[in-house]
């Protein structure tokens, strides 16, 4: 066997062998890393003994890489009511099959006699493993609880999502799908907490279709509802907003520049639906209809937060704010490659250049500058986007010599 190898398997038992003892310090009598079918049905015996459940990391070479198993306080409670055990992806196929683990890693949850009480599969957050682990602590599913929820009279459309998560995160996407459409049914727009759900839901629906096309079918019955001319009739915002929101969702963002360029411009409802179909009409390279509407370099400057972070926490109240501080420079960035367009695609070289500089100081972000020129390029101005490349290359050129 060559060296490497040796030393590739070496380091990944050492590294379980760490990952057990911090996890479950003083359970020498439990195998961490089970070997066989025997060792699995031992391991459950020596578990009920001790009147704890099992709970069974199925893992591969990514998991070992990037651990995801339970971190911090976490660890008490699993070492207090479980015995951790470690199956590697077809070393034991007899036990793989017996519970038809498909997804790596899969975190198993069995009694002492080696039957399923409830899983997670898939890579999951530290909450998701930490509820699951209270839940089936007494023996109880975590599934089962949520299903009861659901279903019960005062069962709320947050209940339903939480539900239609949980079948998610075990893969069971039939009724995954179901649950989620569930929640789009069962919307109310007069509930903000149901608004916020349906959103969720129609993300989630999104996500799965692009793997598994049949979770596109609740969305495409929502968005079959939705009559267009009747909404606008109406200056119905709402419903414009949810059929753009559907045909985002479905990939059918185009519709939306098209229905929208058919409403008057004196009807209301077109200055309220503007923000929502500003990327389609980009893309679409509607560029007179966006400056008809808007002042493009006052909407790409709204797009900045009300106030600057300094490093890693707020200025405001002091909390870390690093994700709140990544998602707004990706908006930024997004929105102002979109403007940089428009502004070439509509001879405004002077914008452009305004819009670029201050994206660039605030998300001190050098890729972000090729990504502008490539923006200006889209516009089909060669002349005009060349000025601009020219202009960026110069502009970068001075930010190093300042560094």
């Amino acid at each position: 066997m060559p060296l490497q190898k040796i030393i590739k398997i070496v380091l990944r038992f050492v590294l379980l062998l760490t990952l057990a003892s911090s996890i479950c310090p003083g359970q020498e009598s439990v195998t961490p890393t089970v070997r066989t079918a025997n060792d699995f049905k031992n391991a459950c015996q020596k578990a009920g003994l001790a009147n704890k459940k099992i709970a069974v990391v199925f893992f591969d070479d990514a998991t070992v890489r990037h651990p995801q198993l339970f971190p911090g306080p976490m660890a008490k409670g699993a070492n207090e009511n479980y015995s951790v055990l470690y199956i590697g992806k077809d070393t034991v196929p007899g036990v793989e099959a017996l519970f038809r683990i498909a997804r790596y890693p899969t975190l198993l949850i069995v009694d002492s006699a080696g039957a399923e009480i409830d899983r997670i599969a898939g890579p999951w957050q530290p909450q998701d493993a930490f509820s699951l682990l209270r839940a089936c602590a007494t023996g109880t599913s975590e599934l089962e609880t949520l299903k009861i929820l659901a279903a019960s009279p005062k069962g709320t459309s947050a209940d339903r999502l939480n539900l239609a998560n949980a079948y998610r995160k075990r893969d069971k996407l039939q009724e995954a799908i179901g649950e989620y459409g569930r929640v789009l049914e069962t919307e109310s727009k007069s509930d903000p907490a149901s608004v916020r759900v349906n959103f969720q839901a129609v993300q989630r629906l999104s996500e799965m279709g692009k793997t598994y096309p049949e979770a596109l079918a609740p969305l495409r019955k929502q968005r079959d509802k939705i009559d267009a001319n009747r909404a606008l009739a109406k200056n119905d915002t709402k419903s414009l907003q949810s059929l753009f929101s559907y045909n985002l969702a479905l990939g059918e963002g185009a519709k939306n520049a098209e229905i929208y360029l058919g409403i008057p411009d004196a009807n209301v409802v077109k200055q309220r639906l503007f923000a929502m179909v500003f990327p389609q009409l980009v893309e679409t390279r509607n560029y007179a209809a966006i400056m008809s509407m808007v002042d493009i370099e006052s909407h790409i400057n709204a797009a900045y937060p009300r106030f600057l972070f300094e490093p890693g926490h707020s200025v405001h109240d002091g909390h870390d704010h690093s994700h709140q501080e990544r998602a707004a420079k990706q908006r930024v960035e997004a929105i102002t490659k979109s403007g940089v367009e428009v502004c070439i695609g509509t001879n405004g070289l002077e914008k452009a250049r305004r819009l670029a500089a201050r994206a660039l100081d605030y998300t001190q972000n050098s890729q972000l500058s090729v990504d502008l020129i490539d923006a200006a390029k889209r516009a089909n101005n060669p002349a005009l986007a060349k000025e601009f490349e020219n202009w960026i290359t110069n502009y970068m050129k001075i930010v190093k010599l300042e560094k």
